[in-house]
């Protein structure tokens, strides 16, 4: 009878697996520790939700290279704070999409991904994989694209989600 429980369980198992692989692709390591560790924001504008401050009044598309801010809301508002403070992330660059066409959201998020990485290395001072910070993007969704907003939200924060009580242009951290 045992055996028999063993070889049901296995088969759950490796049926689960099967079933969950599609659910979620991570590309590197930070990938899975962000889903794993939580916190981060999120593409398309649509971040974790985070915690909702009623006093939040900045828009993510009024941010502007060097502001440091909290984790914006669940619409998308934040609140910019001086870097010396404790801050979730620090804008890094602010890239302009080609395309007239929304290209869909697998290939905004790569090129954002190659682009904000990039642009961690240029702010911070050091290469991306040296650094002990992560680099995230707040994308335009397919309607945002459409309403005419191309640009990507570059973003450091830090790499375990502890916040960040500086700036980090320059830091080579």
């Amino acid at each position: 009878m045992r055996p028999a429980r063993i070889l049901v369980a296995a088969l759950a198992a490796v049926t689960l697996v099967t079933t969950l692989s599609g659910c979620a692709v991570f590309d590197t390591a930070r990938d899975l520790g962000r889903a794993l560790g939580g916190g981060g924001g999120g593409g398309g504008y649509s971040g974790s939700g985070g915690y909702v401050d009623p006093d939040y009044d900045t828009a993510l598309t009024e941010l502007k290279v060097g502001d440091c801010f909290l984790e914006p809301d669940e619409d998308y508002e934040t609140e910019i704070v001086d870097c010396t403070e404790l801050h979730d992330y620090e804008v890094t660059a602010l890239p302009t999409l080609d395309g007239t066409d929304y290209p869909g959201d697998i290939k905004v998020d790569k090129v954002s991904r190659a682009l904000c990485s990039q642009a961690l290395t240029d702010y911070v001072g050091i290469p991306y994989a040296d650094s002990s910070l992560d680099s995230w993007a707040w994308t335009p969704d397919e309607d945002g694209w459409d309403a005419g907003d191309h640009v990507a939200i570059c973003t450091a924060n830090d790499y375990y989600y502890d916040g960040l009580d500086q700036s980090v242009k320059d830091a080579k951290i």
